[in-house]
């Protein structure tokens, strides 16, 4: 009985252990961190709470500069790395929403407002050599620009039917989030998941 209960026991760790996300750094060096983490990114690094040697997570974050940062995966094979639509624009931490045929749709959020507890949204459709079919951003306050993205995200992915019918099932949702309570926003290109369209 006593193995049995070592066993679940350490089954629990491991199944919670692979729930996380991980941030690997060009030196090698893996970090475990808290999931809301991979919202709260700025033009030069991304803010991390990392989980220390007790098994708690840091409780105030602490800046990685971008350019050192190989890539942040977390759960459902989602993978954000560092990406630059062109020369002018600054770096961003992008994560791949829609992979198509020959196109994809690339999504960035950085923190806006006096707390910088909101989000604002750049996003990318880019086709097969990455280069930049349609981009911009918009904040969570103003859906009426989050339309446009989405309309664009129909017009490029008219055949994937999993995207058009989440975009449908997410329209009514608001999309406000407050970085620091530890949950990550609902919303459509939240997701923490990659959409595979043929």
């Amino acid at each position: 009985m006593k193995q049995l209960l070592l066993l679940l026991a350490l089954l629990t760790c491991i199944y919670a252990y692979s729930q996380n996300s991980f941030l690997y750094l060009k030196t090698g060096e893996k970090l475990m961190i808290e999931d809301h983490d991979v919202y709260f990114t700025w033009r030069d690094g991304v803010y991390i709470h990392q989980l220390k040697k007790n098994g708690k997570f840091e409780s105030s974050p602490r800046q990685i500069d971008i350019e050192k940062i190989e890539k942040l995966e977390t759960v459902n094979g989602v993978t954000y790395t560092t990406f630059r639509r062109d020369e002018k624009a600054p770096y961003g931490f992008y994560k791949t929403l829609i992979n198509g045929a020959g196109k994809k749709l690339v999504i960035c959020f950085r923190p806006y407002g006096s707390d910088r507890d909101r989000l604002q949204i750049s996003y990318s459709i880019l086709d097969a050599n990455n280069k930049d079919i349609v981009s911009a951003f918009y904040r969570e306050d103003t859906p009426s620009k989050e339309k446009v993205m989405l309309e664009a995200i129909k017009k490029h992915f008219p055949n994937c039917q999993e995207v058009l019918e989440n975009i449908d099932s997410y329209k009514n949702v608001v999309t406000f989030s407050n970085l620091y309570s530890g949950k990550p926003p609902v919303g459509f290109v939240f997701q923490n998941k990659v959409f595979v369209c043929e």
